[in-house]
Protein backbone atom coordinates (compact mmCIF):
# COMPACT_ATOMS: atom_id res chain seq x y z
CA UNK A 1 0.00 0.00 0.00
CA UNK A 2 2.93 2.54 0.77
CA UNK A 3 4.62 1.88 -2.80
CA UNK A 4 0.92 2.75 -4.36
CA UNK A 5 0.25 5.95 -1.60
CA UNK A 6 4.04 6.91 -2.46
CA UNK A 7 3.16 6.97 -6.56
CA UNK A 8 0.11 9.22 -6.44
CA UNK A 9 0.93 12.25 -8.62
CA UNK A 10 -0.37 15.69 -7.91
CA UNK A 11 0.31 19.19 -7.82
CA UNK A 12 0.92 21.66 -5.51
CA UNK A 13 0.61 25.46 -5.60
CA UNK A 14 2.77 27.22 -3.88
CA UNK A 15 3.11 31.08 -3.06
CA UNK A 16 6.12 33.66 -1.70
CA UNK A 17 6.56 36.81 -0.52
CA UNK A 18 5.98 39.89 -2.76
CA UNK A 19 8.27 39.45 -5.75
CA UNK A 20 9.69 43.20 -5.67
CA UNK A 21 11.55 41.63 -2.17
CA UNK A 22 13.57 39.16 -4.55
CA UNK A 23 15.50 39.61 -7.82
CA UNK A 24 14.81 36.92 -10.64
CA UNK A 25 17.29 34.64 -9.84
CA UNK A 26 16.52 33.81 -6.40
CA UNK A 27 13.11 32.52 -7.58
CA UNK A 28 15.48 30.52 -10.28
CA UNK A 29 17.07 29.23 -7.55
CA UNK A 30 14.39 28.29 -5.41
CA UNK A 31 12.86 26.03 -8.57
CA UNK A 32 16.07 24.58 -9.31
CA UNK A 33 16.84 23.54 -5.74
CA UNK A 34 13.05 22.33 -4.98
CA UNK A 35 13.86 19.64 -8.44
CA UNK A 36 17.06 18.89 -7.18
CA UNK A 37 15.78 17.75 -3.73
CA UNK A 38 12.90 16.13 -5.20
CA UNK A 39 14.82 14.06 -7.20
CA UNK A 40 17.23 13.04 -4.18
CA UNK A 41 14.37 11.83 -1.60
CA UNK A 42 12.67 9.85 -4.46
CA UNK A 43 15.61 8.36 -5.43
CA UNK A 44 16.08 7.38 -1.19
CA UNK A 45 12.07 5.77 -1.09
CA UNK A 46 12.40 3.41 -4.16
CA UNK A 47 15.94 2.70 -2.78
CA UNK A 48 14.22 1.42 0.60
CA UNK A 49 10.87 0.04 -1.12
CA UNK A 50 13.18 -1.81 -3.37
CA UNK A 51 15.09 -3.27 -0.45
CA UNK A 52 11.81 -4.16 1.39
CA UNK A 53 11.02 -6.62 -1.31
CA UNK A 54 14.30 -8.77 -0.11
CA UNK A 55 16.50 -7.72 -2.95
CA UNK A 56 19.64 -6.20 -1.96
CA UNK A 57 22.46 -6.91 -4.52
CA UNK A 58 22.16 -5.16 -7.89
CA UNK A 59 21.80 -1.40 -6.35
CA UNK A 60 24.41 0.76 -8.40
CA UNK A 61 24.34 4.69 -7.77
CA UNK A 62 26.14 6.49 -11.10
CA UNK A 63 29.42 8.37 -10.53
CA UNK A 64 28.13 11.61 -12.43
CA UNK A 65 25.05 13.50 -12.17
CA UNK A 66 22.78 13.73 -15.17
CA UNK A 67 23.76 15.84 -17.59
CA UNK A 68 21.80 19.36 -17.03
CA UNK A 69 21.59 19.77 -20.62
CA UNK A 70 21.79 16.28 -21.99
CA UNK A 71 22.79 15.59 -25.67
CA UNK A 72 21.99 12.09 -25.66
CA UNK A 73 19.01 9.62 -24.43
CA UNK A 74 18.83 8.67 -21.02
CA UNK A 75 19.64 5.32 -21.99
CA UNK A 76 22.94 6.51 -23.86
CA UNK A 77 23.78 8.49 -21.24
CA UNK A 78 24.32 5.73 -18.67
CA UNK A 79 24.73 2.28 -20.14
CA UNK A 80 26.35 -0.05 -17.72
CA UNK A 81 29.89 -0.13 -17.35
CA UNK A 82 30.94 -1.44 -13.63
CA UNK A 83 33.98 1.39 -13.33
CA UNK A 84 31.79 4.44 -14.11
CA UNK A 85 28.87 3.15 -10.95
CA UNK A 86 28.95 2.48 -7.50
CA UNK A 87 27.20 -0.86 -5.80
CA UNK A 88 25.27 -0.44 -2.83
CA UNK A 89 27.13 -2.47 0.16
CA UNK A 90 24.52 -3.60 2.75
CA UNK A 91 25.59 -7.41 3.99
CA UNK A 92 29.81 -6.38 3.25
CA UNK A 93 31.25 -3.26 2.18
CA UNK A 94 31.52 -0.14 2.96
CA UNK A 95 28.14 1.84 1.51
CA UNK A 96 29.49 5.49 2.32
CA UNK A 97 30.14 6.11 -1.24
CA UNK A 98 27.07 5.20 -2.40
CA UNK A 99 25.18 7.44 -0.18
CA UNK A 100 27.44 10.15 -0.48
CA UNK A 101 26.80 10.33 -4.11
CA UNK A 102 23.00 10.02 -3.57
CA UNK A 103 23.32 13.23 -0.91
CA UNK A 104 26.23 15.25 -2.62
CA UNK A 105 25.85 15.13 -6.53
CA UNK A 106 23.43 17.55 -7.87
CA UNK A 107 21.63 15.12 -9.87
CA UNK A 108 21.97 11.50 -8.70
CA UNK A 109 20.50 8.49 -9.84
CA UNK A 110 20.35 5.10 -9.12
CA UNK A 111 19.89 1.90 -10.92
CA UNK A 112 18.58 -1.13 -11.05
CA UNK A 113 21.33 -4.08 -12.48
CA UNK A 114 19.28 -7.44 -13.24
CA UNK A 115 20.74 -9.69 -15.76
CA UNK A 116 21.28 -7.73 -19.26
CA UNK A 117 18.53 -5.28 -17.93
CA UNK A 118 20.10 -1.89 -15.94
CA UNK A 119 16.74 0.64 -15.15
CA UNK A 120 16.98 3.27 -12.99
CA UNK A 121 14.89 3.60 -10.10
CA UNK A 122 13.33 6.65 -10.72
CA UNK A 123 11.78 7.65 -14.24
CA UNK A 124 12.84 11.24 -14.32
CA UNK A 125 11.33 12.07 -17.61
CA UNK A 126 8.27 10.90 -17.50
CA UNK A 127 6.14 9.04 -14.90
CA UNK A 128 8.01 10.19 -11.84
CA UNK A 129 9.17 13.46 -13.58
CA UNK A 130 8.67 17.00 -11.47
CA UNK A 131 7.06 19.60 -13.61
CA UNK A 132 6.67 23.18 -13.09
CA UNK A 133 3.50 23.72 -14.60
CA UNK A 134 2.89 27.46 -14.08
CA UNK A 135 4.91 30.28 -12.76
CA UNK A 136 4.15 33.80 -12.26
CA UNK A 137 6.77 36.13 -10.92
CA UNK A 138 3.68 38.97 -10.82
CA UNK A 139 3.66 39.75 -6.53
CA UNK A 140 3.56 37.57 -5.03
CA UNK A 141 5.41 34.68 -7.12
CA UNK A 142 3.09 31.59 -7.62
CA UNK A 143 4.60 28.21 -8.82
CA UNK A 144 1.94 25.39 -9.66
CA UNK A 145 4.44 21.85 -9.41
CA UNK A 146 3.85 18.55 -10.37
CA UNK A 147 4.97 15.68 -9.37
CA UNK A 148 4.86 12.49 -6.57
CA UNK A 149 2.63 14.10 -4.08
CA UNK A 150 4.07 13.00 -1.07
CA UNK A 151 7.33 14.51 -2.21
CA UNK A 152 6.20 17.72 -3.06
CA UNK A 153 4.26 18.25 0.19
CA UNK A 154 7.48 16.87 2.27
CA UNK A 155 9.21 19.55 0.47
CA UNK A 156 6.36 22.40 0.33
CA UNK A 157 6.14 22.29 4.37
CA UNK A 158 9.69 21.67 5.31
CA UNK A 159 9.94 23.63 8.60
CA UNK A 160 6.74 23.77 9.59
CA UNK A 161 6.45 23.13 13.18
CA UNK A 162 2.56 21.97 13.76
CA UNK A 163 2.33 18.91 12.54
CA UNK A 164 -1.55 18.81 13.30
CA UNK A 165 -2.15 21.70 11.85
CA UNK A 166 -0.20 21.03 8.53
CA UNK A 167 -2.15 17.92 8.32
CA UNK A 168 -5.51 19.45 8.95
CA UNK A 169 -4.85 21.92 6.10
CA UNK A 170 -3.63 19.50 3.67
CA UNK A 171 -6.44 16.94 4.21
CA UNK A 172 -8.93 20.28 3.95
CA UNK A 173 -6.95 20.76 0.41
CA UNK A 174 -7.41 17.28 -0.95
CA UNK A 175 -11.05 17.44 -0.03
CA UNK A 176 -10.37 14.69 2.29
CA UNK A 177 -10.64 13.90 6.15
CA UNK A 178 -6.81 13.93 7.75
CA UNK A 179 -6.80 9.40 8.17
CA UNK A 180 -6.99 9.58 4.18
CA UNK A 181 -4.42 12.06 4.14
CA UNK A 182 -2.18 10.01 6.04
CA UNK A 183 -2.50 7.16 3.51
CA UNK A 184 -0.14 9.03 1.61
CA UNK A 185 3.44 7.61 2.84
CA UNK A 186 6.16 10.33 3.97
CA UNK A 187 9.27 9.44 2.90
CA UNK A 188 10.06 9.12 6.46
CA UNK A 189 7.45 6.12 7.20
CA UNK A 190 8.91 4.21 3.79
CA UNK A 191 12.48 5.01 5.25
CA UNK A 192 11.82 3.36 8.48
CA UNK A 193 9.54 0.62 8.09
CA UNK A 194 10.26 -2.59 9.52
CA UNK A 195 11.62 -4.17 6.35
CA UNK A 196 14.22 -1.94 5.25
CA UNK A 197 17.49 -2.95 6.88
CA UNK A 198 18.72 -1.01 9.65
CA UNK A 199 21.94 0.04 8.15
CA UNK A 200 20.02 1.36 5.52
CA UNK A 201 17.36 3.03 7.90
CA UNK A 202 20.78 4.94 9.35
CA UNK A 203 21.78 6.68 5.84
CA UNK A 204 18.64 7.17 4.46
CA UNK A 205 17.39 9.13 7.49
CA UNK A 206 20.54 10.85 7.60
CA UNK A 207 20.63 11.62 3.89
CA UNK A 208 16.87 12.52 4.36
CA UNK A 209 17.23 14.76 7.46
CA UNK A 210 19.91 17.30 5.06
CA UNK A 211 17.37 17.38 2.00
CA UNK A 212 14.65 18.90 4.20
CA UNK A 213 17.05 21.16 6.64
CA UNK A 214 18.17 22.51 3.17
CA UNK A 215 14.79 23.17 1.48
CA UNK A 216 13.69 24.46 4.78
CA UNK A 217 16.21 26.90 4.63
CA UNK A 218 15.11 28.01 1.22
CA UNK A 219 11.19 27.81 2.54
CA UNK A 220 12.04 30.46 4.87
CA UNK A 221 13.87 33.28 2.76
CA UNK A 222 11.34 32.84 -0.02
CA UNK A 223 8.50 32.92 3.07
CA UNK A 224 6.55 29.94 0.62
CA UNK A 225 3.24 29.05 1.77
CA UNK A 226 0.82 26.02 0.18
CA UNK A 227 -1.92 27.88 -1.41
CA UNK A 228 -3.73 24.67 -2.77
CA UNK A 229 -3.14 20.59 -3.83
CA UNK A 230 -5.09 18.68 -5.95
CA UNK A 231 -4.54 15.01 -6.07
CA UNK A 232 -4.63 14.50 -10.20
CA UNK A 233 -6.62 11.50 -10.87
Amino acid sequence: MKEIEYSQRGIVKLIGESASEFPMWSITKYLDDICNHYNKILQIVRTCIYLQNGDDSDLWVAKKSVSLFPDKSFEECFTFNEENYVKLAIKAGDPEQFWHIVTKYVRPVVFVKKYDNFIPLVDLINDDAIKIRSLSYNSPPLFDIEGVLGTLIELAYAGKKDAREEEEHIARQLGQSADNYRRIAHASQIINDERTPEGVKVYANKALSEIIAKQEVLNRRLNIRVANIDRKV
